[in-house]
């Protein structure tokens, strides 16, 4: 039964739900869109979360510490570049706070503090250029907190961008410290060996 309804599906072009009517055109060309988009987000979700992404930490490493907040501008400057090149062709800004932020985002803020996830506001218009989407994700790193806001006049954010920036603040938090910590090992070893 389950294998049959897709396929009764199929060819449907225009279908009526309640009082509304729909019109579905190239809904191949749809599905390979989404997939396409899907799939660039993961490869970023994977970059992040693999070796080349702990070398790149490992670069601001100074005086046997990294800077959280300098990492974490590079790799959302990195990910910025890659939304705007094919197949996403999507632009954003950011901004990392960690003090006063802007008081239109203090909903969207404390849900994020209240959930952990990340917080998403897409304009109810898409085609009004005047308001931006929001994506808001707040996250301690130490005694510091950082409000990291991605916002949009053109890309509506989904699920996959907020699990992508999630993954980008856990990871770039992950590999400071486990840096620091070989760091530590490291001066600490030699300190001994001195003795």
């Amino acid at each position: 039964m389950f294998l049959v309804i897709p396929v009764a599906f199929k060819r449907l072009k225009r279908f009526k739900f309640f009082n509304m009517e729909f019109e579905v055109d190239d809904i191949e060309q749809a599905a390979i869109e989404t997939i396409e988009i899907s799939g660039t987000k993961a490869q970023l979700m994977a970059y992040l979360t693999g070796d080349d992404a702990s070398g790149r930490t490992l670069e601001f490493l100074s005086d046997s510490a990294i800077d959280y907040q300098e990492v974490l501008d590079y790799f959302l400057s990195e990910i910025q570049i890659a939304y705007n090149k094919s197949p996403l062709y999507a632009t954003f800004s950011y901004e990392i706070y960690n003090q006063s932020t802007p008081p239109e985002l203090y909903d969207l803020i404390e849900e994020s503090k209240e959930t952990g996830e990340s917080a998403v506001k897409n304009k109810i218009n898409e085609d009004n250029l005047f308001k931006r989407n929001y994506l808001v994700f707040y996250y301690c790193y130490g005694k510091d907190e950082y409000i990291t806001v991605i916002s949009s006049y053109t890309h509506a954010f989904d699920i996959f961008d907020k699990y992508l920036f999630e993954i980008l603040h856990k990871t770039v938090s992950k590999n400071v410290e486990n840096i620091e910590y070989m760091v530590a090992l490291t001066n600490i070893d030699e300190d001994m060996n001195k003795t």
